[in-house]
């Protein structure tokens, strides 16, 4: 998922709706256009708490990459 921004509406939508996702991968713009670092952790405990759970963080820190938990 890299829609500039737009990724944290988005997150809050799937959750919200539960579509049927088991992996997705997301780059935050933490940093850019206004979004903060807090709406990110706030992002990543949301699909936590939907059952996401990391796998994989980039070097550069923006993409995570995330596995629904069975």
């Amino acid at each position: 998922m890299d829609i500039e921004g737009a990724e944290y509406a988005a997150i809050g939508d799937m959750v919200e709706s539960r579509v049927e996702v088991r992996q997705i991968l997301v780059e935050f713009h933490h940093g850019h256009g206004g979004h903060t670092p807090r709406q990110t952790r706030e992002a990543v405990w949301r699909l936590g708490a939907a059952g996401f759970r990391i796998f994989a963080i980039s070097p550069t820190g923006r993409e995570y990459s995330f596995l629904k938990s069975a």
